[in-house]
């Protein structure tokens, strides 16, 4: 490729089917060079670039553009596998129902609340992530407070305007088979 600029966009198949982005990095000039990512929350490799949700679909997009302006893009869409995270509950049971599943308020100054309601016994996995001021995604971090085995009923988790960092924010919930990802703004 002879390109002068580059950029990556990376997208998460959101429950409904549709891909949300989740950042778009900035032009950097010269071809695009090698990025490499780690999948679930135990990756011993600490040269990775960011850190992906096991049994998630991602679609990301390479845009180029040459010399003359010409802008070219390439989609890739893949799904991740098990690796270090294990489904429990042997797929097709609905544990959290997509609309008990909120984030509030959104936009925020000072935190968010997390809530949901969990319809049948499961280990429950929940995540956060921010894009820094350079616009790169940054690791997603585990809330192991607030993960581990969920009975049936209603929950609550407070994220406080430390964890949310200023600009766009990532809240993802794992139960089971079923991955929510919602996106939360902090002013």
């Amino acid at each position: 490729m002879n390109d002068d600029q580059h950029r990556l966009a990376f997208y998460v198949q959101s429950d409904g089917g549709q891909f949300v982005r989740m950042i778009q990095g900035d032009w950097v000039d010269g071809p695009a060079g090698r990025r490499t990512f780690g999948v679930g929350q135990n990756r011993t490799d600490g040269t990775t670039d960011g850190t992906l949700l096991s049994n998630t679909t991602y679609r990301i997009v390479l845009e180029t553009i040459n010399g003359c302006g010409v802008l070219a893009s390439e989609p890739i869409e893949f799904t991740t596998g098990s690796c270090d995270i294990q489904d429990d509950d042997g797929g097709g049971v609905i544990i959290i129902p997509e609309g008990n599943f909120r984030v509030y308020p959104n936009p925020t100054n000072n935190g968010s609340t997390l809530e949901y309601e969990v319809l049948s016994s499961t280990e429950i996995e929940i995540y956060w992530a921010g894009v820094g001021p350079d616009g790169h995604y940054l690791p997603l971090q585990q809330y192991s407070n607030a993960s581990g085995p969920k009975s049936p009923g209603n929950y609550s988790v407070q994220f406080t305007n430390i964890q949310l960092k200023t600009g766009v924010n990532y809240i993802v919930l794992k139960a089971g088979n079923e991955v929510h990802i919602r996106r939360v703004s902090k002013n």
